[in-house]
């Protein structure tokens, strides 16, 4: 958040960023005394999108040591956040650090605790067998050992000197674990597994068994923090629906702190490019510049020849395939996607909202309805093939959203194939009954998904509900934006630039984007419970008792075997077999 000075105020994280922003626009008597003075200094809000809850804890604490934003209370203190290192020794040894130094050794992290660190390290070392002592280990010369190989748990090359290959073998494995590749090295183990098997070495297979199975455990994955890049510049763009979006995202010390975007409306190749380079002159003289940059490969070239023309001093310019560097432009390009959809969704939307009160009225001519429609209902259904059909009703008052007239249904009417009129009937009915019993007033018009077979089976369910002289209809079509009306034989087609016609198509969006919204969750829902009813050993009992307290499978996932089994009623080991079987599931899905 930022104030009109364009200083940052306000540092927070959301799942759901709507919702988290909505709570703080509420009653002013709902708000404490900082949150009222912190929504009077907002002038803007930005956002950056990241791939996880621990990256956004990350990011949002470097950001507020960064910047010290006023409204941010928490987070200003000095601590960093835990790295794990592989140390640049013969030998390499795992270690929890606070500071990330250039000494060779390769950094992992940050951890949104020193605790997730620590665990991830024991275990990290008990899979492994790495070496923990601090002693210089030499190749020639034998070192004092330790209990901890007499007790299989250090390779030993104190003085197992012939293990340097092994050890430097299992160190490229733990790599792997901690850049994310966990499925690879599992299929790698596999096959060890099987082998070993094959020539009847079963305590060897036993060992790589037990490995997967805590890979298969390990939490999600942490990315590899850059070292030795100083000041690192990601330039990435977005063009959909007649926008151009440049976005830039500034990197120091491997830490996420500047984004900054530009956009172009219905560019040319010409304006596109010159777009493009004013954006790199406008970002590198507002601020210092990059130690080296990474972009997309269309724009290597500009970048490449605005650097030569302006005879700067820059670094390397790269375009990279693979790797952290690709992750993290990656990262950048979602960034760039939702923010072009900010702003075609701005432009469609949010310009009409200030003339609204006319648009309404507009309606009411164009149509020949018989009252101004300040209340609008829109109707739409959503299915797949022919399952899970559901019904969404959105409220619209004053020609915008009125959420909490919202309303979504499963259809119950019709089974099997899709019958798409009988379930506009159905939806229309309840949702007119639902105004009767609620004490709603009614809706002055009601926009239908459809063509003229959906408008007549909702007008059915008016007439059977003696609303049909109270209560007015129109349906869209969607393939050639016709509407249709009962007491009209041929259809009307509006200009696309018509006003009336946008908020029409804003409507039946809206009640689409309800519906589809509804109908993935029932059938992610249903996916969920299929999936626990293909274990062995669990009952619809105990999967009843696991979806109640675990509501979803995600959440299911993210718990520990103990917790699984005790909320469960069953064994770690039956628990560890539910993870394992899910996790399959969705990696071949």
């Amino acid at each position: 958040m930022l104030d009109d000075r364009g200083v940052l105020i306000y540092v927070g994280k959301a799942k759901n960023i709507r919702n988290r922003v909505r709570s703080y626009f509420q009653s002013v008597d709902r708000l404490d005394v900082k949150t009222r003075h912190l929504v009077g200094n907002i002038a803007s809000i930005d956002t950056i999108a990241v791939r996880s809850e621990s990256e956004a804890l990350i990011l949002e604490a470097q950001l507020v040591k960064e910047f010290q934003p006023r409204y941010n209370i928490l987070l200003k203190d000095d601590k960093a956040f835990p790295y794990i290192k592989i140390t640049g020794e013969l030998f390499p040894r795992l270690q929890i650090v606070r500071e990330r130094v250039r000494d060779g050794g390769l950094y992992f992290g940050p951890f949104p605790s020193i605790g997730s660190s620590k665990a991830l390290r024991r275990m990290l070392q008990d899979m492994f067998k790495l070496r923990d002592c601090s002693q210089p280990i030499t190749l020639d010369e034998l070192q004092p050992k330790c209990i901890k190989l007499d007790i299989g748990k250090c390779l030993g090359p104190c003085v197992l000197k012939g293990v340097k290959e092994e050890y430097d073998g299992v160190v490229q494995q733990l790599k792997k674990v901690l850049t994310g590749k966990n499925r690879q090295l599992i299929n790698e183990m596999k096959s060890e597994m099987a082998a070993a098997a094959e020539t009847q070495r079963y305590e060897r297979a036993a060992e790589f068994r037990d490995r997967i199975r805590k890979l298969e455990l390990l939490g999600e994955r942490q990315a590899v923090c850059l070292d030795g890049v100083g000041r690192l510049q990601l330039w990435t763009a977005a063009e959909e629906r007649g926008f151009l979006y440049v976005i830039v995202q500034t990197l120091i010390d491997g830490k996420l702190l500047y984004q900054n975007g530009y956009y172009l409306e219905d560019p040319s190749d010409d304006s596109r490019e010159a777009m493009v380079q004013q954006s790199i002159l406008t970002c590198w003289s507002d601020s210092e510049m990059p130690d080296s940059v990474i972009c997309d490969p269309w724009l290597f070239e500009i970048v490449v020849r605005v650097r030569t023309d302006a005879g700067l001093s820059l670094g390397a310019i790269a375009v990279p395939k693979r790797g952290v560097k690709l992750e993290l432009l990656d990262s950048a390009r979602q960034n760039a996607r939702l923010a072009i959809g900010r702003i075609i969704r701005d432009r469609s939307i949010v310009s009409l909202r200030p003339k609204t009160e006319d648009i309404v009225n507009q309606l009411q001519q164009r149509l020949a309805l018989r009252k101004r429609p300040e209340r609008i209902i829109g109707v739409d259904i959503s299915h797949l093939q022919g399952t899970n059909i559901v019904g969404s009703a959105v409220y619209f008052k004053g020609g915008n959203p009125f959420k909490t007239g919202y309303r979504k249904m499963m259809v119950r009417s019709v089974s099997g194939d899709s019958n798409d009129p009988q379930s506009i009937y159905e939806v229309v009915s309840r949702r007119i009954q639902l105004c009767f019993t609620d004490h709603e007033p009614l809706p002055d018009l009601m926009l239908i998904d459809g063509g003229r077979g959906q408008l007549n089976f909702a007008y059915k369910a008016l007439v059977e509900l003696g609303v049909e002289n109270e209560i007015e209809l129109v349906s869209l079509a969607k393939q050639n934006e016709e509407l249709f009306r009962i007491d009209d034989p041929n259809s009307l087609v509006l200009s696309r630039d018509d006003n009336v016609l946008k908020l029409l198509q804003w409507i039946r969006d809206e009640s689409h984007r309800f519906a589809v919204t509804f109908q993935r969750k029932k059938r992610k829902q249903q996916l969920e419970t299929s999936l626990l009813h293909s274990i062995p050993g669990l009952g619809p009992k105990r999967i009843q008792k696991l979806y109640r307290h675990f509501q979803n499978v995600e959440k299911l996932l993210q718990a520990s075997d103990l917790e699984i089994a005790h909320v469960g009623g069953f064994s770690a080991s039956l628990a560890w077999l539910i993870r394992t079987k899910i996790k399959d599931i969705a990696t071949h899905e």
